[in-house]
């Protein structure tokens, strides 16, 4: 078990409010956001969170007591760092990407993107939200040449369709912006690397995440590597997401920022396809973006 992080937020209280909670008026209420490190089970890496206040010094948990919460649905994302003082109030939240049992050289895994965090109150209770934080977000259009996609309306019909661009160089680096609208019977989502997959399950609402390993594979890699593995997430439609690619991480974040999945992703040699695809039905994409990294402007 790691060392509890704790961060103060801003609750919003725009949505539905928490059971038995009506909303607050005026200044913005507050609570506490304590986060820890756990590892082992079958869960293997992950943080926990939980939501309260303060009375007399000892915390007071707004869940009960075997609720458990998680900042990230994923795989790897732990230790992660709450950042205050930032320019603009906002509050930071930076993780660490552990590989787990998968060696790695010459550091031991990387960090995940800056995640502006906030907190909801919802029917269920309150929520922690991340999404790509606005420092990077904001410069996207500066820092890519030019969105590599950008199609708006766009009807799938029980097909898959590769979205590499010949005049633009790929190499598994790269920022997806989207909402999906799958059909009745539809799934809908991308693939990425030739095996990664995520997919949404529109008949019963699911999200689906694939890392894309299986025996056998050409590229050495060490025996405790993870196997394939899926991870159902369930949420609603329409989809919306970002996904961030960048060689070997995954980093995808779902319904602005409601659901947060974190993992590695372990391509073959030389596989650099990027494709979106709809079986079962059509997909209405609403909107489709990507900013292509694979040769950052400096």
């Amino acid at each position: 078990m790691g060392i509890a992080k704790r961060i103060q937020l801003p609750v919003d209280d725009n949505t539905s409010p928490a059971k038995g909670t009506p909303p607050t008026k005026g200044a913005a209420r507050k609570k506490w956001v304590l986060m820890i490190s756990a590892a082992g089970g079958k869960k293997g890496v992950f943080m926990q969170y939980f939501t309260g206040n303060f009375t007399k010094g000892k915390f007071v948990n707004d869940n009960p007591a075997g609720t458990v919460l998680t900042v990230d649905y994923g795989d790897c994302n732990c230790a992660a760092i709450p950042w205050n003082n930032v320019p603009g109030d906002k509050k930071i939240l930076i993780g660490w990407m552990m590989p787990g049992k998968t060696e790695t050289s010459p550091w031991k895994g990387q960090m995940t993107i800056p995640r502006d965090l906030s907190l909801r109150n919802t029917a269920e209770g309150y929520r922690l939200l991340a999404t790509p934080s606005s420092i990077i977000r904001n410069h996207l259009s500066a820092l890519a040449a030019k969105p590599a996609v950008d199609r708006r309306q766009w009807h799938i019909d029980n097909k898959e369709i590769d979205l590499r661009q010949e005049s633009i160089h790929w190499n598994n680096s790269y920022w997806i912006t989207t909402e999906l609208t799958p059909g009745p019977g539809a799934t809908t989502g991308f693939r990425i690397a030739q095996k990664a997959e995520i997919s949404y399950d529109g008949a019963h609402h699911q999200l689906h995440i694939k890392n894309g390993h299986s025996e056998p594979t050409t590229i050495d890699l060490p025996p405790t590597l993870p196997t394939d593995r899926e991870h159902p997430i369930p949420t609603s439609a329409p989809i919306r997401m970002e996904i961030l690619v960048d060689k070997s991480s995954l980093e995808i974040f779902i319904n602005n920022g409601e659901k947060v999945h974190t993992t590695y992703i372990y391509p073959d040699k030389g596989a650099t396809g990027l494709s979106i695809f709809s079986t079962g039905g059509a997909t209405m994409v609403n909107s489709l973006i990507i900013h292509n990294f694979s040769k950052i402007r400096q």
